[in-house]
């Protein structure tokens, strides 16, 4: 399970403010966003990728959010 208070503090650190900013830039939907970021659904690979470069997450970051 993913640790998606970070991912939602490492957002707004990065000036995204809402799930469909976020959403927008992974190409994907909302709705998508809105149950990964709630657990009913997983963060696959591809969108892991896409999240480190949107959020810079650092690799200690991503250890903490996806692996911890």
């Amino acid at each position: 399970m993913a640790n998606n208070q970070k991912i939602k503090i490492k957002m707004l650190e990065n000036n995204i403010n809402n799930y469909t900013e976020l959403a927008k830039k992974l190409n994907t939907n909302r709705q998508n966003v809105y149950n990964k970021l709630k657990n009913r659904t997983k963060w696959n690979y591809n969108d892991i990728q896409k999240l480190i470069v949107l959020l810079n997450l650092t690799p200690d970051d991503v250890f903490e959010i996806f692996f911890n």
